[in-house]
């Protein structure tokens, strides 16, 4: 089952966390192959306070997770220039002064 809110849901960072946090498997139906329906994701409670509140931690939460792709990135960056470097060290073909 993939959630996707309209364009003009401001909430996504919010509801992306609320899913994170209490996963919607106890909803799933189904013995043999378990599957998530509309009808039981209807059941989902997901907490609300007010629309600043939700704001607020959508904004903050935004902001944390591009830092988190932004670090991701820049980490295959720097692997890329270790694998690029080591072996030019280890032949000696470049130096560390």
């Amino acid at each position: 089952m993939v959630v996707n809110p309209h364009e003009d849901f401001n909430y996504k960072e919010f509801l992306y966390y609320a899913f994170k946090t209490k996963p919607c498997n106890y909803l799933a139906s189904g013995s043999v192959q378990p599957q998530l329906t509309r009808e039981n994701l209807l059941l989902y409670e997901v907490p609300y306070t007010n629309d600043k509140e939700v704001a607020k931690f959508n904004d903050y939460a935004y902001s944390i997770r591009k830092l988190i792709m932004n670090n991701d990135c820049e980490n295959i960056n720097l692997k890329n220039i270790r694998e690029f470097l080591l072996p030019l060290l280890i032949n000696g073909q470049a130096t560390i002064s």
